[in-house]
């Protein structure tokens, strides 16, 4: 995910402990978390989001995993549903890329392995985090 990122014009920060959460947080455009099972800060990514919310809870979140997003929605709905608004669940498509939805705070885009893959998927995807971060 770092390589697609900074190809799309940002700077990525990996995070290796929550401690370190404020401050990247400050100035940041938006924040990816990984749906990943071995996380570098040793936490849940619902922990993650949590406290995110809490320290910049009008930061835009990006969500990343390796499964489709009809395998992951329900877990990113619940995720976002413990945090307060209702969530906005939005995967890389032709009809989401120009929601309205994206940056704002109870929106989850949703990026997969396979919307990196393919060279259309992957440029729409960069433009999907970019309208959701700005």
């Amino acid at each position: 995910m770092k390589p697609f990122l900074e190809s799309a014009g940002f700077t990525a920060l990996g995070l290796s402990s929550l401690a370190h959460l404020r401050a990247q947080t400050a100035g940041a455009s938006g924040a990816v978390v990984s749906m990943a099972v071995a996380s570098s800060t040793g936490m849940a990514a619902e922990d993650v989001v949590a406290e995110l919310r809490k320290l910049a809870p009008r930061l835009p979140i990006t969500i990343a995993g390796l499964l489709e997003l009809d395998r992951i929605a329900a877990s990113i709905e619940r995720m976002g549903g413990r945090l307060g608004a209702p969530p906005i669940v939005l995967g890389v498509s032709a009809t989401a890329e120009r929601h309205g939805a994206l940056g704002a705070p109870n929106t989850f885009l949703y990026v997969c392995k396979s919307d990196l893959l393919a060279p259309d998927r992957r440029a729409q995807a960069a433009c999907m985090i970019q309208r959701h971060f700005h």
